[in-house]
């Protein structure tokens, strides 16, 4: 059976990356071809991407990234020059030359973000990808190769803030960006040790990729369910989900999930005892790595071997991948360039900081000069005014002359016809009055008449009392007398 399988993943590569290799030789071959600078530029950074999709021969890659980044440059494409960049960025990263990745990326990151709000806010992308989203996502990687974890963290939920405004809303390319975030938070909080919210996103992506049906996708997420079961729980979870990942790691090309598959079945086979199995599946992650350009994987093999011989009692051996490790992870774990990488974007924040600074300052100037022009406009306003109103009293001062002299005669008139309306308003008030006093009288009529009807009513009750009171019925004497009471107060 295992030879079965070292047979299927050594023809596998082979064969994988043979075709590979043909289409960079096409496209190398075509690039003489190009016309146009433009083009040069394209062809160029299609030769680089698909030497890093190779993963091998990183170093070629990156010089055919350079050349592009230098002529979109040359011709002033931002555009292209944003694209080559974040390419070459991520095959140095992909390289484990992360220091280079990092200053490439913090200044790429401000030229996108300058070319989005040059388009009003439109999306910079190419083949239906968001380059901020996935220039974010490089910095969250680089910054957990460096073992920044925080930095990584604080990339991959700027991620997610880029997801919600813009891309949450296209249905058609929002499950990879959001699948893309998930894998992220759930790495970025292995290495944190938030454990509990590692393990949520990592559960969630693996239901996820399950629906979507997605190879590449079903073979992350088993892979980084696998590593969670490995390091928390349970070694037999781990060794079958190792296991499903690498048929679909196969379907998608992806030779770096196999390696980490074999590697991890390795380890799992060792902490069993079965020495044998985990020797045989260790070097078939070797004889893979050894196919493709990739440092830090190379030098987890070159560790686990070097435990391995040394559990078997072979020091030679041991001591050999031993040395390979130490070269190779000093290489990888250099704290100079790291530092200086580090610096690098502590002054790119800094320089950040200055120009908002500096913008601040600019619109605070800026609003004191509008302060300063909107007194002046107030004050000319006023003076302005002040003429206009003298002027107008001038005038105003002859017309109310003329209206003192009408108004002398307007009063005589009104004088006189003050004496006529009294003379009426007196006999309006004599005939008013007499219709009063006919009304009034009329009025109180009613009230008397409804005294009286009471009164005799009363007088009938006090007769019909006294005879009450003869017989000396007591109940109906106080009938009549509550009676009588009752229509005094009405």
């Amino acid at each position: 059976m295992k030879k079965i399988f070292t047979l299927i993943i050594f023809l596998f590569g082979y064969t994988w990356l043979f075709g590979q290799r043909n289409q960079v030789d096409s496209l190398i071959r075509l690039l003489p071809k190009e016309k146009t600078d433009t083009g040069k530029v394209i062809r160029l950074i299609e030769i680089g991407r698909m030497f890093a999709f190779v993963m091998e021969k990183n170093d070629s890659g990156s010089v055919y990234l350079q050349q592009a980044v230098n002529l979109s440059k040359k011709i002033n494409d931002t555009y292209l020059e944003a694209d080559a960049t974040f390419q070459l960025a991520t095959n140095f990263h992909r390289s484990a030359n992360d220091p280079n990745a990092l200053v490439l990326s913090l200044q790429n990151i401000k030229r996108l973000e300058r070319l989005k709000t040059e388009r009003n806010s439109r999306p910079i992308s190419r083949n239906g990808s968001d380059y901020i989203f996935y220039q974010t996502r490089l910095l969250a990687a680089i910054y957990d190769n460096i073992g920044d974890y925080e930095k990584q963290l604080e990339y991959v939920k700027k991620m997610k803030s880029i997801y919600y405004s813009t891309l949450a809303q296209q249905p058609a390319i929002s499950v990879n960006y959001n699948l893309t975030i998930n894998f992220n938070l759930a790495n970025a909080y292995n290495n944190l040790k938030m454990y509990d919210s590692s393990y949520h996103y990592t559960s969630l992506l693996y239901r996820e990729t399950l629906q979507k049906g997605d190879a590449q996708w079903l073979a992350l997420a088993s892979n980084a369910l696998a590593e969670y079961y490995e390091m928390h729980t349970s070694n037999d979870s781990a060794m079958m989900l190792s296991r499903k990942s690498i048929a679909p790691a196969i379907e998608s090309k992806r030779l770096d999930i196999v390696i980490d598959a074999e590697l991890r079945i390795g380890k799992i086979f060792q902490k069993k005892g079965k020495i044998d199995s985990a020797f045989y599946y260790s070097l078939l992650a070797l004889n893979e790595v050894l196919k493709i350009d990739n440092p830090k994987r190379l030098s987890d093999v070159y560790k686990q071997l070097s435990e391995l011989y040394n559990e078997n009692k072979q020091l030679d051996s041991a001591y050999k991948y031993l040395k390979d490790f130490t070269v190779l992870n000093d290489s990888l774990q250099d704290q100079s360039k790291i530092a200086e990488a580090q610096n690098f974007a502590f002054n790119q924040t800094l320089n950040d900081q200055q120009l908002e600074q500096a913008k601040k300052e600019a619109g605070q100037q800026l609003k004191t000069k509008i302060r300063f022009y909107i007194l002046a406009g107030v004050i000319a306003f006023i003076l302005f005014a002040t003429f206009w109103l003298l002027r107008n009293l001038q005038q105003k001062r002859k017309i109310n002359i003329l209206l003192t002299q009408q108004k002398e005669e307007v009063q005589n008139s009104l004088l006189a016809l003050k004496e006529t309306q009294t003379q009426l308003i007196q006999s309006e008030k004599m005939a008013s009055l007499g219709e009063l006093t006919a009304g009034i009288a009329h009025e109180i009529q009613n009230p008397l008449n409804f005294v009286n009807n009471f009164s005799e009513v009363n007088k009938e009750l006090i007769v019909e009392l006294v005879e009450e009171v003869e017989k000396g019925n007591t109940e109906e004497v106080k009938a009549i007398a509550n009676d009588i009471k009752a229509n005094e107060e009405k």
